[in-house]
């Protein structure tokens, strides 16, 4: 079931949509038993397990074999608009749609380098050929190659921990609250500053983390290498059918997607929604980042706001906004309470009945809540910045 409503506010006009009860509920008979995160295995001294519910963008370091570690960044759950309907797109594109990804995740702060590679598979390709570099992104690396990397890393942790993001995932990760062509906004001249193109790039890839992050703190999202994800691919059309909660892409195919652009290649082909296809057995310029499994319980509802203008967006009074929430909790029971609620310099009010009234100059943090039938709790928000 769906619930929509409009609110407005003076002298701009903000309209709200609050998606509500998405995919199969449940009705729990009882509220679930308290049950302790999961706590470090002294046996396997590979992993250094967090030891309590991450918050977004806590860091979390896993340690690899040989000495070496890798850096990662947790993902709330919550939804976004995936794909981009814009003018001139190419139909590799995906149509604009909501997506909802139920379940959070650590993913790769970096693009995984060489020097990681290596500590774990040895020798890389790189090696025969240009660019041997411990900072740099491991290349030249097959899909199917890549999952003997998840596959010797999981065994070393004795746990499934490790795998490749799905392409929902990988965008939703990228886009990091925004709804914008990059995820630093429309701004094509600020691609230099957080991307590796080819107008910038001397025709090489450079070491990971050198340009600016995502606003997730994610580095290399846009441009570098391209990087694999876990989905066989598919073209447009598949996507009016997909699933829209946690889409885990085609069942089958004969190619895998890749994401992020390539130094090669010019600012618009490096978009948050830019996605290109490769078969598994091919060795060219793709690399990857890895998503980790929290091994922990996390019984929050899913919860997101998805905001254009994006997050931190500067406003002039008067401007439009449009500003969408949605909740949902498949698994855990029916929602309860959804609420919006403000805190912030001026006087912002979200009245029941659904109406905002004296947007004033200055910064607005607009928070979203979710409760579901057994109590669990979730909240996101936004911040925008009104000038005179």
């Amino acid at each position: 079931m769906f619930h929509y409503f409009s609110l407005f506010r003076i002298p701009s006009i903000l309209l709200i949509a609050l998606l509500l009860g998405c995919g199969e509920q449940k009705k729990p008979t009882s509220p679930p038993p308290e049950s302790p995160l999961d706590t470090p295995d002294t046996e396997q001294p590979v992993i250094s397990e967090p030891l309590a519910l991450p918050q977004h963008g806590d860091p979390f370091t896993a340690e690899l074999p040989n000495g070496q570690s890798m850096e990662f960044v947790w993902i709330e759950s919550g939804s976004f608009y995936m794909g981009y309907d814009g003018p001139n797109d190419m139909e590799d594109l995906t149509w604009k749609r909501p997506v909802a990804i139920t379940n959070g995740f650590f993913i790769g702060k970096y693009e995984i380098t060489q020097q990681q590679w290596e500590a774990v598979m040895g020798p890389g390709p790189w090696h025969t050929r240009r660019f041997p570099d411990p900072d740099y992104p491991a290349l030249y690396i097959s899909w199917d190659k890549t999952q003997e990397f998840i596959h010797a890393l999981n065994a070393a942790a004795g746990d499934s921990l490790y795998r490749l993001p799905t392409e929902a995932e990988w965008e939703y990760a990228c886009r990091a609250g925004t709804n914008t062509r990059w995820s630093f906004g429309d701004d094509e001249d600020l691609t230099y500053d957080y991307a590796w193109v080819k107008q910038n790039s001397g025709s090489h890839p450079h070491p990971v983390g050198t340009k600016l992050p995502n606003p997730w703190g994610l580095y290399d999202m846009h441009g570098n290498i391209w990087e694999w994800c876990q989905d066989f691919y598919a073209g447009f059309d598949y996507f009016y059918q997909a699933p829209f909660i946690d889409p885990p892409g085609p069942a089958e195919g004969t190619h895998r997607v890749k994401r992020s652009g390539i130094f090669r290649v010019s600012p618009w082909n490096v978009r948050s929604a830019m996605r290109k296809f490769h078969l598994p057995d091919s060795r060219v310029e793709i690399g990857a980042r890895l998503v980790r499994r929290y091994t922990g319980t996390d019984d929050r509802p899913p919860v997101a706001l998805i905001l254009h203008p994006s997050y931190g967006t500067i406003l002039e009074t008067g401007d439009p906004i449009t500003l969408s929430g949605m909740g949902l909790d498949p698994e855990d029971g029916e929602l309860t309470d959804l609420r919006w609620r403000s805190s912030i310099d001026g006087p912002l009010q979200v009245a029941a009945d659904g109406y905002l009234e004296n947007l004033s100059i200055g910064d607005h943090t607009i928070t979203l809540e979710v409760i579901d039938s057994w109590g669990a709790k979730n909240i996101t928000e936004i911040t925008l910045t009104i000038n005179p």
